[in-house]
């Protein structure tokens, strides 16, 4: 193969270019004032955030670090193609610096080779609120070691994976949706718009405004 001629860009990395040039436009335009109000908006996601992040790193630090990034054995971060939802781009990019967009664009317009998530740097992820999906995967080693043997552990674990729901299943208005109505009236379009594209999530929300009118 010719060194000369570079791969193109995965349609993933498209995907999340495209809606992280969305929102960093979004938030220029519409200014200060904006910013102010989404970053209000989201107060109630970021606490959760802090206290997920917390227990992960009481619990599971020292068999994540041994098993993560030391050995490179563990499943995390093994995938390019990880879920993300357009409201994630939106509250990473809420709390992030320019200079930290800046690296996830570069690596989002670059031909990607290697055998782990895209936004996985020499330092770690380049998420500063990463994704929802990756912040509640434990890999079977650290349920089997951490989790099992500790049933108050296993409760709160649960308490906080059914919390994050609160925020992205929307049977009820929740920020993931809201966050998505919000930039689609500015005219804003992605596929990562999962609570308006999924055929799944908006067949939830239509059973979900059925029986609010049957009440």
């Amino acid at each position: 193969m010719d060194s000369s001629v570079m791969m193109p860009l995965s349609p993933y990395q498209i995907q999340q270019r495209d809606a992280l040039l969305m929102v960093r436009r979004y938030l220029e335009q519409e200014g200060p004032a904006e910013r102010e109000a989404l970053c209000a908006r989201i107060a109630d996601y970021l606490d959760y955030r802090r206290r997920l992040d917390r227990f992960l790193e009481d619990h599971f630090h020292h068999l994540c670090n041994v098993t993560c990034y030391q050995s490179a054995l563990s499943a995390c971060c093994a995938r390019e193609a990880i879920i993300t939802f357009f409201a994630e781009v939106v509250v990473n990019a809420l709390v992030s610096s320019p200079t930290d967009l800046d690296r996830m664009m570069a690596r989002l317009s670059q031909p990607y080779e290697g055998s782990k998530c895209v936004y996985l740097g020499p330092e770690g992820c380049l998420w500063r609120v990463r994704p929802i999906v990756c912040a509640l995967f434990l890999c079977d080693r650290a349920e089997r070691e951490v989790l099992a043997p500790a049933p108050d552990l296993q409760r709160r674990w649960q308490s906080l994976r059914d919390e994050a729901q609160r925020f992205r299943w929307p049977d009820r208005p929740v920020l993931f949706d809201e966050l998505e109505q919000r930039f689609m009236a500015a005219g804003c379009r992605s596929p990562l718009m999962y609570c308006s594209t999924s055929p799944g999530l908006l067949n939830v929300k239509r059973r979900a405004a059925a029986g609010r009118q049957s009440s």
